[in-house]
This record gives C-alpha cells, sequence and structure tokens, in this order.
C-alpha cells in the first residue's frame, strides 16, 4: 500500500476498494483495517498519533478497544490536544 494515494480510498468507492482488498486478501488484514479507519472515519487521522498519549492520560477509556475509537472519544481527544497546545503557547509567551 505504500505510494497509494490515501485518496483513492475515500468515500463509497474507496470504501469499496478496501472491502475487495480484504476479500482477496492482498494485504495484511490489520494494515487494511488501520487504513480503512484513517480515511473513513472522521477525526481519526488527527488523532492517530495522539490518541495513546490521551488514553496513557486517562482523557479517553476507548468503550470499543484500543484502535478503535467512537466519535464522541475522538471529538475529545482533538479538544484535549487543543487544551495542550493552548497551555504550552501560555507557558512560551
Amino acid at each position: 500500500m505504500e505510494g497509494l494515494p490515501l485518496d483513492r480510498f475515500t468515500g463509497p468507492d474507496g470504501l469499496m476498494l478496501l472491502l475487495s482488498m480484504l476479500a482477496e486478501h492482498e494485504f495484511p488484514v490489520e494494515q487494511l483495517i488501520e487504513l480503512a479507519k484513517r480515511v473513513q472515519i472522521p477525526g481519526y487521522e488527527a488523532v492517530y498519533e495522539l490518541v495513546n498519549d490521551a488514553v496513557g492520560e486517562g482523557v479517553i477509556a476507548p468503550a470499543v478497544g484500543l484502535g478503535f475509537y467512537l466519535q464522541c472519544e475522538i471529538w475529545d481527544v482533538l479538544n484535549w490536544a487543543k487544551c495542550q497546545t493552548s497551555a504550552h503557547t501560555r507557558r512560551s509567551i
């Protein structure tokens, strides 16, 4: 999947492409699931690198399980990250 543009997998046609790749075992299932989350779940890409820290600090306790976040949890992480950035900016002044 390296080198393929992410936007190729967005929207209904992108989801169908991902599902066909899953059905044909073209790539490891874990990679396809992660790609699907990144391009199909609103906000997931934005919190992708932040969520482990947010879980560690108790910002969210994933209801579904690690790696699978509900929209309310994604928004909580985004708000937490925004507060972290604001606090860091205030300390720098």
